[in-house]
């Protein structure tokens, strides 16, 4: 017989559900950067790459320089982000 055994279920709260802040910033850093170079990727390389071979241009050493730009930008400006949130996820309970 697989019946439930007879006790209350524990109850659960929304704290429970949260997902714990990263513990290691080094490691949500890195995460930041690699989608800071895809975002660079989306939003420089290509629309440079389909002007460049619509103006029949090679695109030299300033599109790798943008787009290093771009990448730890948007890749930092994402990490600053993620912890003011992680520091408002206390407050918010």
């Amino acid at each position: 017989m697989k019946t439930h055994p007879l006790h209350r279920f524990p109850k659960m709260k929304q704290a429970d559900l949260l997902l714990s802040a990263a513990a290691d910033k080094l490691v949500l850093l890195g995460a930041c950067l690699v989608c800071g170079l895809c975002i660079s990727v989306l939003w420089v390389y290509f629309p440079t790459f389909i002007v460049n071979v619509m103006l029949d241009n090679s695109p030299g050493i300033w599109l790798w320089a943008s787009m290093a730009a771009v990448a730890v930008g948007s890749g930092l400006l994402m990490f600053v982000i993620a912890v003011r949130r992680e520091r408002e996820y206390p407050q918010s309970l």
